[in-house]
């Protein structure tokens, strides 16, 4: 298997992180697809956020964390459950799990944190944690 030094993975983070700019982050419920290829449910999207210019921090040895404000307003009622981060020109980069804030210390937190859940038509959604971390 090959290894990368933490400088390579450093500047392959910050290499993904810059394609981001101007991206959405779409929420959804129910079952999460098996890759980003997959188109997801009908019925389940419950938010698009758009992410600031520049979403994320210079990366270190964990990743890139979120920088700025992710928020938006839920255009469905539901219980997000998985993300799909978008490119600006609407081609799907990658999933994850959803978890609400506060977790449980015996609760796995999700890739994403939301400072609460479910949602309501029209209710306010803020991300409160993100790292995004290359394999």
């Amino acid at each position: 298997m090959i290894v990368h030094s933490l400088p390579m993975r450093r500047a392959a983070t910050d290499a993904v992180a810059a394609l981001f700019a101007d991206a959405r982050l779409h929420l959804y419920q129910g079952a999460r697809p098996a890759s980003p290829d997959i188109a997801a449910p009908a019925g389940s999207l419950l938010a698009v956020l758009r992410l600031p210019e520049v979403p994320f921090g210079p990366a270190d040895a964990g990743g890139a964390a979120m920088t700025g404000e992710w928020t938006g307003t839920a255009r469905a009622a539901g219980m997000p459950a998985w993300f799909r981060m978008v490119l600006s020109d609407g081609t799907p980069a990658f999933d994850g799990d959803v978890s609400v804030a506060p977790t449980l210390p015996d609760t796995p937190a999700g890739d994403l944190v939301l400072a609460a859940g479910p949602v309501e038509i029209g209710h306010f959604i803020q991300v409160t944690s993100f790292r995004m971390a290359l394999p």
